[in-house]
């Protein structure tokens, strides 16, 4: 079972649209709305539930998924929703996560497609790029433990790419977690949302969240718990050291 959880009534064209497509793809998910800002109790209580997957969506300040992911060490896809700035607030909201927490970012046509792809449950990963931002990723699935191929794509696999920023590739039967590499401007927020057509998509030069995603798909709990508890600690020991 999987999770459908957007933010908003205002939010229905996008998960109806998803929605429909989950029925045909024939997968088995529960639909329900709160929200990261007004109600968060709510929210929270919903995600307690163990899903295999969670698709979540919002417009404007799109904090849901990324609420979600915080919480959740299963695969969360996060859409974005039509609001201000035609819907580019609510992509960077869902795609710029920070290091470890990452949301996978996919139009809603897209998002049942990709969904079926990652319930089929890969073993292995595969790398496509080089670079700093490989490295990262490359790096990171070294410390949790996981084996990857450099090479092409390939269909059995969960494929991980580093692509320059702004590049648009094309629909694809793999899986494939694209990850942009740059410099970026502002105005390079705006390729970055018109790039990620198709796919799965992280930030900017976050390899090591593309690396993560992987491991939540490959249900890799134990690992990514250890990660975690690493990650909180360097937040802990900054928190002491202000405090001194």
């Amino acid at each position: 079972m999987i999770l459908v959880l957007f933010a908003s009534k205002s939010d229905e064209e996008t998960y109806t649209r998803i929605a429909t497509g989950l029925k045909k793809h024939g997968i088995e998910y529960e639909l329900r709305i709160a929200s990261a800002h007004k109600t968060p109790d709510k929210a929270e209580e919903i995600i307690k539930k163990n899903y295999s997957l969670i698709i979540s969506g919002a417009g404007l300040a799109a904090a849901l998924p990324g609420v979600i992911a915080a919480r959740k060490m299963t695969p969360v896809i996060g859409v974005p929703c039509p609001g201000a700035y035609d819907g580019l607030d609510s992509f960077l909201s869902i795609v710029q996560m920070p290091p470890g927490i990452p949301v996978l970012a996919c139009q809603k046509e897209e998002a049942a497609y990709e969904t079926g792809k990652i319930l089929e449950r890969k073993t292995k990963v595969a790398m496509i790029g080089e670079g700093k931002t490989a490295d990262k990723a490359m790096k990171t699935l070294d410390e949790l433990g996981i084996q990857y191929e450099m090479g092409d794509y390939a269909k059995d696999a969960i494929n991980i790419a580093i692509i320059n920023l702004g590049e648009t590739p094309k629909k694809r039967e793999e899986l494939i977690i694209y990850c942009p590499e740059g410099e970026a401007k502002a105005e390079d927020a705006i390729k970055a949302m018109k790039s990620a057509k198709y796919g799965l998509w992280v930030g900017l030069n976050r390899g090591e969240n593309a690396a993560v995603a992987a491991a939540e798909i490959l249900g890799k709990t134990k690992e990514l718990a250890e990660y975690r508890k690493k990650m909180a600690q360097k937040i802990n020991d900054a928190d002491a050291e202000v405090r001194k």
